[in-house]
């Protein structure tokens, strides 16, 4: 569990500055209007986001604890391909990786939750939750923290990039621990 908890916080640290802070910056860059193509933006995401939730709650694949990571890959993605559209001003790019952004949100919520659900006795459910609950609130400041500070001092691309970098290394180091832990479990088990 402890895995699932830290592969979260570091994505939400990676993660939120980049919706909050980075992407109205995107579009200036992109010299696009700021109100109006960050609302058409949101929306996107908002509607690939909804789309995933709905095709998900109806995919039984989505009861795999690896699917957590794998939904983090996807974010780490969808920040690379932002910072591409960034690097070469492509709108096209932009949107299908807000689109893709959107789309992987839902992916790795379920599988984390049903993880905890079956991981933590039922007396002790809501004092977890809880500190997911507290986690996820702290790890959102401290993203908006970090990423308002690295804005101030380098240019928006080198914080796309240590966005996206923090992410795949995080997702990918997580899953690593975590596939090693669930494959010495196995192994005591069947000893």
């Amino acid at each position: 569990m402890p895995y699932f908890f830290a592969a979260f916080a570091f994505q939400i640290v990676a993660g939120s500055g980049v919706t909050q802070l980075i992407l109205p910056h995107m579009l200036d860059a992109i010299h696009l209007t700021r109100n109006t193509s960050y609302g058409i933006i949101l929306s996107i995401m908002g509607l690939a986001e909804t789309g995933m939730s709905l095709l998900w709650s109806r995919w039984s694949a989505h009861r795999s604890p690896s699917w957590i990571f794998e939904g983090y890959l996807l974010r780490a993605t969808s920040y690379g391909l932002l910072f591409a559209a960034l690097s070469s001003n492509r709108i096209v790019l932009l949107v299908g990786a807000t689109a893709l952004l959107g789309a992987a949100m839902p992916i790795s919520g379920p599988p984390f939750i049903m993880a905890l659900q079956g991981s933590t006795p039922r007396p002790l459910m809501g004092k977890v939750l809880s500190i997911r609950s507290t986690l996820g609130n702290v790890s959102h400041a401290t993203s908006y923290l970090l990423t308002g500070w690295l804005l101030a001092i380098m240019p928006l691309r080198g914080v796309l990039g240590f966005a996206t970098a923090l992410a795949a290394l995080s997702a990918g180091v997580f899953f690593s621990l975590w596939s090693r832990q669930t494959v010495k479990s196995e192994a005591n088990r069947a000893s």
